[in-house]
């Protein structure tokens, strides 16, 4: 009986000396330079013409006003919903996929898990109207 507690001991010091190392060890999942810039490379290049693409649609439709109509409305969500979406989510699952850490915060961290489900019901729900409206 007198052994069972320094053996726990033992146990508990082990696991928290590998829990310590594990966390003290390097990313496994470091890239190479090359490869990060060339994924910066796409994923600026998919942001870049998402939010252009998007606002461009908006704005022809909101600026013009006999493109007012109750289907370019849904357009104007739908690319508002894309467009929100590049912008806020791409970006940060970026920055997390190269470095691993999360930067944000806990506040966006809770935003961060919301936006993309209501963006993608938002695309949706207006894909659904404009064929309900057809």
């Amino acid at each position: 009986m007198d052994d069972a507690p320094p053996l726990e001991a033992e146990l508990e010091h082990r696991w928290l000396l590998n829990a310590s190392l594990n966390e003290s060890s390097a990313n496994q999942f470091v890239q190479p330079p090359w490869q990060v810039a060339l994924w910066a490379v796409a994923y600026t290049l998919i942001v870049v013409v998402s939010v252009v693409g998007n606002v461009v649609v908006m704005w022809i439709i909101l600026a013009h006003k006999r493109m007012r109509t109750v289907t370019n409305y849904f357009l104007v969500n739908l690319a508002f919903a894309e467009a929100s979406m590049s912008a806020f989510n791409t970006v940060v699952n970026f920055t997390y996929a190269i470095h691993n850490e999360w930067y944000y915060g806990l506040l966006y961290c809770k935003f961060h898990n919301f936006f993309p489900i209501a963006a993608v019901f938002a695309s949706i729900y207006s894909m659904t109207a404009i064929a309900l409206d057809r």
